[in-house]
């Protein structure tokens, strides 16, 4: 394992898949913070560590999996901070897919959230307890949000759980911003997603390089 940690992601026969690589940073580098959330109010930044990362996910995709979601859509309505984090990659251990979208401030984002569902059709949605108070407020009756299990991600950790993925599995729904028309949504499969993070290392790699000469 620890080989492979140090080694560049693209020196292996194919990259590891996202859940894959998050559960060998929990298990090498357990107490490193693996996400800094900075805040603008003076409070201290809100951090995570691999470990408590992964744990937090597997919980995640624990209940994803209860529901046999694997390889349907799941909505993930979370402000920037880091809730988002556990929930995204819960979703990927489950085998389900993730569907990110901000929460909706303007009449049009609630009706841009709308579309999305239909297009969709999302087994579940996970957010917050504060998001859901606001869409329960302002969605119309009729949503098709409505009908599907609303979720908060658990905040304690879990055994670890992963359900088995292929390549071509989509890993992510993609959505454009709609403003133009309906929003369109692209699907980036496991491949796809490992192959993007791989690129981004060796360009920082490169670019390691280049400061350095």
């Amino acid at each position: 394992m620890s080989a492979l940690l140090m080694a560049p992601l693209w020196t292996r026969h194919a990259p590891p898949f996202l859940g894959e690589l998050l559960e060998i940073r929990a298990a090498e580098q357990t107490e490193e913070i693996a996400y800094t959330h900075l805040t603008f109010d003076g409070a201290d930044p809100l951090q995570i560590s691999y470990g408590h990362l992964y744990g937090r996910a597997c919980s995640v995709a624990t209940t994803l999996s209860s529901l046999d979601l694997r390889q349907k859509p799941v909505l993930l309505v979370f402000n920037a901070g880091p809730d988002f984090a556990p929930a995204f990659y819960g979703t990927l251990l489950a085998g389900a897919i993730a569907v990110p979208a901000p929460p909706p401030r303007f009449e049009s984002q609630y009706t841009r959230l709308d579309r999305i569902a239909v297009d969709c059709s999302p087994g579940a949605i996970l957010g917050t307890e504060a998001i859901f108070d606001l869409l329960r407020r302002r969605l119309p009756e009729g949503s098709p949000l409505r009908a599907c299990p609303w979720l908060t991600p658990p905040i304690d950790s879990a055994a670890p759980f992963a359900v088995e993925s292929s390549a071509e599995d989509v890993a992510l729904l993609q959505y454009t911003s709609g403003s133009t028309g309906a929003p369109r949504g692209v699907a980036i499969t496991h491949r796809n997603l490992s192959h993007s993070i791989e690129m981004i290392a060796k360009a920082r790699c490169l670019l390691s390089i280049l400061t350095k000469a």
